[in-house]
């Protein structure tokens, strides 16, 4: 039945033994100041406000929004911990390939990583070493043994023999090139 007191509601009775329903009051509208965002965690207005909008439709509570926030935070760092732990491992693990490879490691290593260096000294810039070393392409085994094989190709010239000279020759020869031959 419709009830002209409630503006056209449907409303039933409760039913025998139950209390009459009664709506939760409406939890205020959550504002970005509003939430506890963990010391440390960046979150960009966009973000914020996508939030607080759900937050707000689902009726969240300050504490409960806040407490999803944390969540968040939470998984975000450990997203980037394993992130930064599987780049260490890569690393470590390229060095190791690199030490133990029987063509540019072990006992060749210092005299390989020479020939890179000269070859950075000359060709290379800071900016390129920063490279290296903020990618960990420096560590690469593939990326090593290419910038060895450049250097080396690159590097010091080797001795070039010559033939004997061209005898500088005169007019009568030169006019007459034939004389003198049988």
């Amino acid at each position: 039945p419709t009830s002209l007191v409630n503006g056209g509601a449907t409303t039933e009775p409760p039913k025998e033994g139950e209390a009459p329903k009664t709506e939760a009051p409406k939890a205020e509208p959550l504002t970005k100041e509003a939430l506890t965002i963990p010391e440390g965690f960046q979150a960009d207005e966009a973000s914020v406000g996508k939030f607080l909008e759900i937050a707000n439709e689902l009726g969240l509570s300050k504490e409960g929004a806040s407490k999803l926030v944390g969540l968040q935070a939470e998984l975000a760092k450990q997203a980037s911990e394993a992130g930064s732990k599987l780049w260490e491992e890569t690393q470590t693990q390229w060095q190791d390939q690199v030490r133990a490879d029987p063509e540019i490691g072990g006992t060749k290593l210092q005299e390989n990583l020479g020939i890179i260096a000269k070859l950075l000294d000359s060709h290379g810039n800071a900016e390129v070493r920063q490279a290296f070393h903020i990618t960990g392409a420096g560590n690469n085994p593939a990326v090593i043994k290419f910038l060895i094989k450049v250097g080396k190709e690159l590097g010091e010239g080797k001795l070039v023999l010559g033939g004997p000279g061209n005898a500088p020759a005169d007019a009568a020869s030169i006019l007459y090139p034939n004389q003198g031959k049988a």
